[in-house]
């Protein structure tokens, strides 16, 4: 009697011992798997973008930044035009068929050639364009179904841009420094022709060997119409910042205005971009509405280092 007690008592022991060991070995596999998840899983499921009720995870956006070699946050900025398009397109009434994004898609295979390409080759570059993104081909469809939409609603509603109005003929001049916008200026108004001074220190390689001549210009082309559609003919402005977020490479322009048209023919280049800008202010007022931001600094953290060990490989 007394042995099968001790016997009772030792397998009792051992059971414990077993079902402690045991209790043990789940909680370290417990945690090594939180750890994992927590390492390896949850940031790339993390939710950085809201548009109504799609969402943009982590996992696609560092696919989309490594794609366009961005900022992040300028491609954060792209998936919300992306998504807001197709919004639009959908309250516009435009849609894109799959034989649409075929022929998109060969279009952009052909490039600038002139050959037909076989399907066998349109295959082949298709192949190595997906591998060379790391995209899916519903992930790469969506966004030529996307520059479609974006193109068609462009359109839309270039219809309603005027191609007359009012214009001014602008020159300007790109300094380095404010000094050196003020000197430029001083300059002009004790008598030296605005030409001949941006043809000596203007940074701005595409007008310096015009005299600074820019182009005619009707409101909205440029983002400092208070400034310049305000000048007297041949008034010469005050020096503008460019970019004032970063003193340290900051440049100024000053502007002069030759002459004005209360009714002008608009020309090929500003009337495009007043037609990509009329989307543009389309989409900005949508997004208030539509679109809730999840990126954090801290996400931008790690997605700079994700990038980084990316590059490395």
């Amino acid at each position: 009697m007394f042995n099968k007690n001790l016997n009772r008592a030792r397998n009792n022991k051992k059971i414990r011992r077993l079902i402690i060991t045991s209790s043990l070995l789940i909680v370290i596999v417990i945690i090594a798997v939180s750890i994992y998840y927590s390492t390896n899983i949850a940031p790339f499921r993390k939710i950085v973008l809201t548009v109504d009720n799609n969402v943009t995870r982590m996992d696609y956006f560092l696919k989309r930044t490594r794609m366009a070699g961005n900022d992040p946050t300028l491609t954060l900025q792209q998936l919300t035009y992306e998504q807001i398009v197709q919004i639009l397109a959908l309250q516009y009434g435009i849609s894109t068929s799959p034989s649409d994004i075929d022929d998109a898609l060969r279009k952009e295979a052909a490039g600038s050639g002139t050959d037909v390409l076989t399907e066998a080759d349109f295959q082949e570059w298709y192949t190595n364009r997906l591998n060379t993104v790391e995209l899916t081909d519903s992930e790469y469809r969506d966004i030529i179904r996307t520059n479609i939409m974006a193109t068609s609603l462009m359109e839309y509603l270039a219809k309603n841009i005027p191609t007359i109005a009012e214009q001014i003929h602008l020159y300007t001049i790109i300094a380095g420094t404010y000094d050196d916008a003020i000197s430029a200026r001083t300059r002009i108004i004790n008598g030296e022709s605005f030409s001949a001074v941006a043809g000596e220190i203007s940074l701005d390689s595409q007008t310096k060997s015009k005299g600074g001549e820019l182009a005619w210009i009707p409101k909205g082309v440029t983002p400092y119409d208070d400034v310049i559609f305000q000048l007297a003919v041949g008034q010469v402005s005050e020096p503008v910042e460019i970019d004032s977020s970063s003193p340290s490479t900051s440049q100024y322009i000053i502007f002069m205005v030759s002459e004005k048209d209360p009714e002008r023919i608009i020309d090929a280049s500003p009337l495009g971009v007043l037609r990509s800008r009329a989307l543009y202010d389309l989409i900005l007022q949508q997004i208030p509405q539509h679109v809730k931001y999840s990126y954090t600094p801290e996400d931008n953290e790690w997605v700079t280092a994700q990038l980084a060990q990316y590059l490395k490989k």
